[in-house]
């Protein structure tokens, strides 16, 4: 019985050094410069003729060219 408690605790701190599950960022940009950039509210649109709001427009830019 002892053997199989350190054989857990064992198993939960080695699965605890593991890197982050959730991360969002690409390991594979790692070592890139990468600019990541976030909004403060969801776009509405992304058709620019449709588009009204200085955040869709930011995110518009950079898909068409003007």
């Amino acid at each position: 019985m002892n053997v199989k408690k350190w054989g857990l605790v064992v198993a939960v701190l080695a699965s605890a050094c593991d890197s982050q599950h959730n991360n969002p960022y690409s390991q594979v940009d790692k070592n890139q410069s990468v600019l990541y950039e976030s909004f403060t509210e969801r776009p509405k649109h992304l058709d620019p003729v449709a588009a009204y709001s200085a955040n869709e427009y930011a995110i518009i830019g950079q898909i068409y060219e003007p």
